[in-house]
């Protein structure tokens, strides 16, 4: 996949290597990653990644927008957490917890997205400080965000330490 462009002329490593889960590691871990980039394209409307489903790994927007959504697991509401725009990655929480994805997240628009299985995302947290760093950041942010979510919906802080 090394050489693929987009409609821009933009290659996959280039585009890789500006990421937030990419843009800190060494051009040399990126050009090993590239070639094991899987690519999809989904129309406007997609469920890129269902609440419940098995993780397939971590994913990168490489086109397009799309929302992550909380669902509540007995009434199916939905509660928008963020969007997700180009170069934002998601899939790490079932990925680095090998259980099921805890959120769903829907195309808004068409999107094209770089997936890297399970098995690359774990080399490269045993491997590259700076990968797992951005994921520890890409969480963190999560985390503050759904505590957000739970003031607002009028419900209890958790306690205890983070």
């Amino acid at each position: 996949m090394a050489g693929h462009d987009d409609a821009r002329g933009e290659a996959v490593e280039e585009f890789l290597a500006k990421s937030l889960l990419l843009r800190e590691c060494d051009a040399t871990v990126i050009a090993k990653v590239t070639p094991h980039m899987m690519l999809s394209e989904h129309p406007a409307g997609a469920t890129l990644v269902r609440a419940g489903s098995p993780s397939d790994g971590i994913s990168i927007l490489r086109r397009g927008r799309a929302t992550a959504s909380l669902v509540h697991a007995t009434t199916g509401a939905s509660t928008p957490l963020e969007t997700l725009n180009v170069g934002d990655h998601f899939g790490d929480v079932g990925a680095l917890t090998r259980a099921a994805h805890p959120y769903t997240i829907v195309a808004d628009e068409p999107c094209v997205v770089l997936r890297m299985k399970p098995e690359l995302v774990e080399a490269l947290m045993a491997r590259v400080p700076q990968f797992s760093l951005a994921i520890a950041r890409r969480l963190a942010a999560r985390a503050v965000q759904l505590g957000v979510i739970t003031l607002r919906a009028g419900a209890a802080p958790a306690t205890g330490s983070a």
